[in-house]
C-alpha cells in the first residue's frame, strides 16, 4: 500500500510530533557541551575561514580542494553550515551543539515520511523512525559538533530517497532531476551517498515494487507504470541504465574525493596497514556492528585499528554468517521483501567506511559511520514486528508493550552515553575503559588531565599513547609544546625534530620550535621557525602572533607590527594580540595606535589586570591623569592586594591633587 503526503493521517502525523519532542528532550543536555579537542578545533574552533562566518572568501575556500594548513577532506557544504553557525552563534558552542540535534530531528522525521509515503504502514514507519532517533549508538553523531557532516549528508540521503519515491511512481526526466540534485548536495556534504545509487535500485524492489516476481500482463502497460518484470538478478536493465546518471557521479566522487585526500596527505600507506588486516577487519566489522545495534555497551569515540591479524577462524566464521543471512534474506524476498532491502542496504552503505582505503585518522570503526546503514536494520526489525502484530493478532498487545520498553531502554541508554560526551575528560575515559591499546583515547585524556592541572599524570597517558603509536604525529606535537612550557628544552626539540622527520609540512610543529627557542634566548632560530610555520600555514594567526613578539623582542618593531596586523585579520578576537600590537605602537611612538588597541584587549578580556596598567601608563605619557588613574582603579578591583599597582595608582593621584592646587 503507498499513501501520498495529502492522505497523511492524523494519529501519524500526532505520533511523529511526539516522537520529535521526546528525542529533542533526550538530546537536550548537550547544548551545555563545550567543543572537543578532537576535530572540532580542525572544523571550527582553530579553522580560519570558519570562524570568519559567511563571507566571500570562506564560501570561496570552503569549495576548493585544499586550503594550506588544513587537512579536511572535500565537503564544502558543511563547512558552509559551520560557517553560517559561527555567523549566527559566534564560537559558543551550544548553538553548534543545537544545529546538530535539529538536524537528527529533521533526519527522524524524513526517515519516518519516506517510509510512510512509500510504504503506506504507520506502525511500520513510526518504530523505524524511532529506533534510528533514539539508539545510543547514534549519539556520537549528533553530540559530536564536527560529526556535522554524517547528519547533514543524511537529510539529503533521505530527501533523495524520497524524491525517488515520486519518481519511481511517474517516472519523468522533470522528476529525475530532483534526484540528481539532492544526491549532489549530499555529495558536497559528505561522500558517504556514492553508495545512493545502489540503495535506489534496493528501493525498486522494496518498498517501491518497481520490480515484481510475476510478472505483468504486458511489458507496455508495465512501463507505463514504472514497473518491470525481473530478470535473472530481479531488475530489468532499463532500471540499472536509470541510474546511470547517479553512478556516473558516484565515480567522480569517489575519484574527487580522493584527490583532495591526497592534497591534504591524509591517505594511508598499505605499508602503514596492510591490506590483508584492511580486509579481515571490514569483514569483521560487520559483525562487530550488529553487536553494537542489538548490544549498545562499550562504545568509543575511537576504536583502535587491529595490530595483528584476527585468527583465520573467526574471519571465516564470520564470512560464513553474513553469507547466510544474505542468503536468507534473498530467499525470502518472495515473502519479506524488506528483508532483502534492509540487509543489503546495511551492507552496501557500509562499503564507503570499511578502511579499505584510509586517511585521516581512521579507527577500526566508527559508531558515527553506523548512522545511515542501520537504518536497513532498523526498518527489518520495524517490518517484522509490524508482520508479527497483524499475523498474531492475539499477542499483538504484548508485543506492543515489550516494544515500548525496548525504547525505553534506548532511550535511558542514549541520555547515559550522551554523559559521556560532556567533555574531553569523559569521553577518553570511556574510550580507555571500553577498549585495549587506544593511542587516541590515551593521549586525549592526557591532555584533559593536563588542562586540569595534572600535568605529570596527564604526560604519563601521553608517553603510553606513544609506546602504542609512536608514529601517532598529534601526539609527538602536543608532547613536544608542553616540555617545552616546562622547560625541558633538549627534549622538546628531540620529539618536535621526530614528529617533522615523519612530515616536515606541519606549521604547528615549526610554530612550538620557534616557542622553544625563543624561551631558550635563540631568537634568530625562533624567527626563521616562525617564518616557516606561516609560510606553511597563511591563516595561522598564533604563529604570527609569536613571530611578531620575536621581532619586537629583536627591536624591529615595524615588522612586528606588520605580523601583529596578518594576526589580527585573520583573528580579531584575541585580546592578547591586541595589547602586543599596542605595546609595539608605543615603542614606535604611536599613541593613538596602542590606546585603541588597550581598549580593544580590554573589551574583548575586562578581567586582566594588565590592560588596564598599559592603557593607564599610555594615558599617562598623552597627559590624561584622570584616564590613568581611572584604569589603574579598574586594575586594583581585579588584584586589590598587588602594592607596586597601589603604589603606582597613590603616586598618580597626588601627581593629579598636586596639580589641581596650581594657580
Amino acid at each position: 500500500m503507498q499513501t501520498s503526503f495529502k492522505s497523511f493521517p492524523k494519529k501519524s502525523t500526532i505520533a511523529l510530533l511526539f516522537l520529535i519532542v521526546i528525542t529533542g528532550a533526550v538530546y537536550w543536555p548537550v547544548s551545555n557541551y563545550p567543543f572537543l579537542r578532537l576535530d572540532d578545533n580542525v572544523y571550527v574552533t582553530e579553522n580560519f575561514h570558519v570562524r570568519s562566518g559567511i563571507n566571500k572568501e570562506s564560501v570561496a575556500a570552503a569549495f576548493r580542494f585544499t586550503n594550506p594548513g588544513e587537512q579536511v577532506y572535500y565537503h564544502p557544504l558543511t563547512m558552509l553550515s559551520h560557517m553560517l553557525d559561527v555567523q549566527l552563534f559566534g564560537l559558543n558552542p551550544s548553538g553548534h551543539h543545537l544545529t546538530n540535534v535539529a538536524i537528527h530531528l529533521i533526519n527522524v522525521a524524513l526517515l519516518f515520511l519516506f517510509l510512510h509515503w512509500s510504504t503506506g504502514s504507520s506502525l511500520g514507519s513510526i518504530m523505524a523512525a524511532t529506533f534510528f532517533a533514539l539508539h545510543p549508538v547514534n549519539v556520537e553523531s549528533v553530540a559530536w559538533i564536527a560529526e556535522r557532516k554524517n547528519l547533514l549528508s543524511t537529510t539529503f540521503w533521505l530527501l533523495s530517497c524520497c524524491a525517488y519515491t515520486a519518481y519511481g511512481r511517474r517516472p519523468h526526466l522533470l522528476r529525475y532531476l530532483p534526484v540528481f540534485l539532492l544526491m549532489l548536495l549530499g555529495l558536497l556534504a559528505k561522500p558517504m551517498l556514492v553508495t545512493l545509487p545502489f540503495a535506489l535500485l534496493l528501493l525498486d524492489f522494496w518498498p517501491l515494487q518497481r520490480v515484481r516476481l510475476r510478472q505483468p500482463a504486458s511489458d507496455r502497460e508495465a512501463e507505463a507504470e514504472g514497473v518491470y518484470p525481473k530478470t535473472f538478478i530481479g531488475l530489468n536493465y532499463k532500471l540499472v541504465l536509470e541510474k546511470l546518471p547517479l553512478m556516473v557521479l558516484s565515480v567522480l566522487w569517489v575519484y574527487l574525493a580522493s584527490l583532495s585526500a591526497q592534497q591534504s596527505g591524509m591517505v594511508i600507506s598499505t605499508q602503514a596497514i596492510p591490506i590483508c588486516l584492511r580486509l579481515q577487519n571490514a569483514v569483521y566489522s560487520y559483525f562487530a556492528y550488529l553487536q553494537k545495534l542489538f548490544f549498545p555497551f562499550n562504545l568509543a569515540i575511537f576504536y583502535p585499528f587491529p595490530q595483528e591479524m584476527y585468527p583465520l577462524w573467526e574471519i571465516a566464521g564470520v564470512l560464513l554468517l553474513l553469507l547466510l543471512v544474505t542468503f536468507l534474506a534473498v530467499s525470502r524476498a518472495r515473502t519479506a521483501a524488506f528483508w532483502m532491502t534492509g540487509w543489503l542496504w546495511y551492507l552496501g552503505t557500509l562499503v564507503p567506511v570499511l578502511g579499505l582505503k584510509q586517511q585521516g585518522l581512521w579507527p577500526a570503526m566508527a559508531d558515527r559511520w553506523l548512522y545511515l546503514p542501520a537504518m536497513g536494520i532498523f526498518i527489518i526489525i520495524a517490518w517484522g514486528i509490524h508482520r508479527t502484530m497483524t499475523d498474531d493478532k492475539a499477542h499483538a498487545r504484548i508485543v506492543q508493550g515489550m516494544v515500548m520498553g525496548v525504547v525505553l531502554i534506548m532511550a535511558v541508554l542514549t541520555r547515559n552515553q550522551l554523559i559521556n560526551w560532556k567533555d574531553d575528560l569523559r569521553i577518553s575515559r570511556q574510550a580507555l575503559e571500553s577498549t585495549t591499546q587506544n593511542s587516541v583515547a590515551q593521549h586525549l585524556y592526557g591532555l584533559a588531565l593536563i588542562d586540569r592541572k595534572q600535568t605529570e599524570k596527564g604526560l604519563q597517558h601521553i608517553d603510553e599513547a606513544l609506546k602504542i603509536s609512536p608514529f601517532y604525529n598529534t601526539a609527538r606535537i602536543n608532547l613536544g609544546g608542553i616540555l617545552a612550557e616546562q622547560g625541558d628544552y633538549e627534549k622538546a626539540i628531540e620529539n618536535l625534530n621526530i614528529a617533522l622527520k615523519i612530515n616536515p609540512n606541519l606549521a604547528l610543529v615549526h610554530n612550538n620550535l620557534g616557542v622553544t627557542f625563543k624561551k631558550m634566548g635563540r631568537l634568530d632560530d625562533a624567527v626563521a621557525s616562525f617564518s616557516k610555520a606561516v609560510s606553511l600555514d597563511p591563516y595561522f594567526a598564533g604563529a604570527y602572533n609569536n613571530l611578531a613578539n620575536t621581532l619586537k623582542r629583536k627591536g624591529r618593531f615595524g615588522e612586528a607590527v606588520q605580523n601583529y596586523r596578518r594576526a589580527l585579520q585573520i583573528n580579531n578576537d584575541i585580546p592578547e594580540i591586541h595589547n602586543n600590537i599596542a605595546n609595539a605602537y608605543q615603542s614606535l611612538h604611536q599613541p593613538d595606535q596602542a590606546i585603541a588597541h588597550y581598549r580593544e584587549a580590554i573589551r574583548l578580556s575586562p578581567r586582566q589586570p594588565v590592560f588596564y596598567i598599559n592603557l593607564g601608563e599610555t594615558l599617562y605619557g598623552e597627559g590624561d591623569l584622570a584616564g590613568a588613574i581611572s584604569n589603574y582603579e579598574a586594575a586594583l578591583r581585579l588584584i586589590p592586594n598587588d602594592r607596586a599597582t597601589r603604589d603606582r595608582f597613590q603616586t598618580l593621584q597626588r601627581l593629579l591633587a598636586s596639580s589641581n592646587r596650581k594657580p
